[in-house]
């Protein structure tokens, strides 16, 4: 039995499962659990991949510590989205000292906790506070500020499309701290520049500054995923601090050169 998502009007990325170890559709979305030959357990939502437990890390360590390891002191940190626990795991291996996270579906959390080891061990830390709400209402009443504000969201559509809103990110800003940042997910520079381009039109608007940046991803549209850091400060170039440990993807080198845009890129967003 074959598992398949259609990535485009012309491409499928079809993966052998071995079993169905979760259905389920909540007020929210589809969400599956399978278990497959050669990815190991795959997550996904509206019969789109979302994890699989052989490159989960490209994704969430490029999603997490390009941000984390250039805030000197990282103590409370936002997460929105990110039910799978695989960011949270991530942003675990900083010095923080609070980590508040808002999924909008509490049926991912208790699936992927339940099937994917480092969501079950991620979510028993302490230091983690879990918040079942939609991220509008959440950040809207919140009084607190935080050091960084991860957005760990899937594609935009059904409700994850409130992500890709100027009040969103309006809205956002007003709960990071000064010296603050954001990262997030932006979509495929192989499949989705009209995406992208929205998103880097509204970051351009809202933040002083803006970098992109991109990594592997199997599984994903392309094979090739594209992120951006925003800070509300200017800043003129992005050196790690820390470099976190027991990283599989993520070093000092991938760092540095994760910035690096090739020209296509460059010239759709405008970029120097």
């Amino acid at each position: 039995m074959f598992f398949s998502e259609k990535q485009s009007k012309g491409t499928e990325l079809r993966i052998k499962i071995k079993k169905v170890l979760f259905r389920k559709k909540t007020k929210f979305q589809l969400v599956e659990i399978f278990d497959s030959l050669d990815w190991g357990k795959v997550l996904a939502i509206d019969s789109l991949f979302m994890v699989t437990e052989k490159d989960e890390f490209f994704y969430h360590e490029s999603l997490v510590h390009p941000l984390l390891s250039t805030i000197k002191k990282p103590s409370k940190v936002l997460i929105i989205g990110g039910g799978d626990g695989g960011a949270l795991k991530e942003v675990l291996k900083h010095p923080v000292k609070e980590v508040t996270q808002v999924e909008i579906d509490e049926e991912v959390f208790k699936a992927c906790k339940n099937f994917f080891p480092w969501a079950n061990k991620a979510y028993k830390d302490k230091r983690v506070k879990i918040i079942f709400e939609d991220a509008r209402d959440f950040i809207k009443k919140v009084k607190e500020k935080f050091d960084a504000i991860i957005l760990d969201t899937s594609d935009p559509v059904g409700p994850a499309k409130v992500f890709y809103t100027e009040d969103f990110y309006e809205n956002l800003k007003k709960i990071l701290k000064k010296d603050g940042g954001i990262s997030l997910q932006a979509e495929s520079p192989i499949f989705h520049l009209k995406v992208i381009k929205k998103i880097y039109n509204i970051l351009n608007k809202k933040f002083q500054s803006i970098f992109p940046y991109l990594s592997p991803m199997p599984t994903y549209p392309g094979g090739l995923w594209l992120y951006f850091l925003v800070f509300k400060r200017k800043k003129s170039i992005i050196k790690p601090i820390r470099i976190p440990k027991k990283t599989k993807y993520y070093n000092r080198d991938i760092h540095e050169t994760c910035f690096k845009i090739p020209e296509f890129l460059k010239k759709s967003l405008k970029t120097l």
